[in-house]
């Protein structure tokens, strides 16, 4: 037997259509093995134009189990270059000019795996995105999954 959900678990509805009318059915369960992981980016606010700045793309995996199937999409926006990209444990590829999408297979619990960006921008308010997704475990909280952090190159 399963035992009882707790407050926030996920939920599914399944409709099922029959010659009889429509019968709707209520589903719920525990996921099983959840990993709370959440992403927030540190580093300078401030840039001079076409000068690198170091930006820390901070990964941590909340628990209680490890986390499977991590992929970050870095996208560091209009008027951006990358430099470079350091992330041990990942393997990185670039989607366009300005954008990577970096994957490992796990963070186990209570760690982190960061992300070091380094890039430059030309003039004006800049702003660095990402995105945080699991494909092998189910995030309970994906609110912290996205992180942005504004940059003022002059």
């Amino acid at each position: 037997a399963e035992r009882p959900t707790a407050a926030g678990a996920p939920t599914a509805t399944l409709r099922v259509t029959t010659d009889a009318g429509v019968k709707t059915v209520a589903l719920t369960g525990t996921a099983k093995n959840p990993a709370d992981v959440n992403v927030w980016l540190s580093g300078p606010t401030t840039a001079t134009a076409a000068t690198p700045i170091a930006t820390t793309v901070n990964v941590t995996n909340l628990g209680p189990t490890a986390a499977k199937g991590i992929q970050i999409t870095l996208d560091i926006g209009t008027g951006g270059t990358f430099t470079s990209v350091s992330a041990t444990g990942y393997t990185c590829t670039t989607i366009t000019a300005t954008q990577r999408s970096c994957t490992r297979s796990f963070i186990a619990n209570g760690a982190a795996a960061n992300i070091t960006i380094n890039a430059s921008w030309t003039a004006g308010t800049r702003t660095i995105t990402t995105t945080l997704t699991t494909t092998g475990t189910l995030d309970p909280d994906p609110t912290d999954n996205t992180a942005t952090r504004n940059v003022t190159v002059t």
